[in-house]
């Protein structure tokens, strides 16, 4: 009888999968905008 399910894990984890989103999020828009930069210098 050792088996718990915690609501604090299941907590980290949406903390996790938020702080990579909010991580990923900014490098996606500066490769596209550096995209659009360098096809319009061109």
């Amino acid at each position: 009888m050792g088996r718990r399910w915690h609501p604090v894990g299941l907590g980290v984890g949406l903390a996790v999968a938020a702080v990579v989103g909010v991580l990923w999020v900014p490098w996606v828009f500066v490769g596209v905008t550096a995209g659009f930069a360098t096809s319009g210098s061109t």
